[in-house]
């Protein structure tokens, strides 16, 4: 977006998304972890962990759409700095939920699956819509603006759908492993 929609050089993006991810990326991912905890242990949540996932794609929504969208520099940076922390929130609560609904000897294979999937769906579904779209839908390289956020909210919409279908079910694993793990 950097490069085709504000002609920015490869290595003027690079140094701007760099920075971008390399400050707000670990930042969303330890806050948003803190925040799972927390509410975890002051509200008995179990599915402390969902739920800020969850409010962390609602986050996205508005910073995700606008930072393809802008045409002035500085303001598509900041939307692209605030979508990052809360796109950041799922890299730290979804192994820990993980690891909250799985048997200790079977963590590691649960983890492995997961990490697998999100590779695949992350690095190849995506980025393959993202391009289908721009050359099918708009049939123009330049458009590839309006295919991310089409992308986007199709994955958003998706991602809060799971995530809000599966919370009981997600309780109840959690309660089972904990109950498997007492009785070892």
């Amino acid at each position: 977006m950097l490069i085709r929609n504000h002609g920015l050089e490869i290595g003027q993006a690079g140094r701007i998304y760099g920075l971008v991810l390399l400050l707000l990326g670990p930042s969303g991912t330890f806050l948003w972890g803190w925040l799972a905890d927390r509410v975890q242990r002051s509200r008995g949540r179990t599915d402390s962990k969902i739920l800020c996932t969850m409010l962390a794609c609602l986050g996205m929504i508005v910073p995700g759409i606008a930072y393809p969208l802008m045409n002035n520099l500085s303001v598509a940076i900041l939307f692209m700095a605030v979508f990052v922390f809360f796109a950041s929130a799922p890299l730290g609560t979804a192994p820990a939920s993980i690891q909250d609904m799985t048997p200790g000897p079977m963590r590691g294979q649960a983890t492995a699956l997961y990490t697998g999937i999100l590779n695949v769906i992350g690095f190849g579904v995506g980025p393959l819509l993202v391009a289908l779209f721009t050359d099918n839908l708009f049939a123009d390289p330049a458009l590839l603006r309006y295919s991310m956020v089409i992308v986007l909210v199709i994955s958003i919409v998706i991602a809060m759908g799971c995530l809000g279908a599966n919370l009981a079910a997600y309780r109840s694993t959690v309660a089972i492993c904990e109950r498997w793990e007492r009785s070892r």
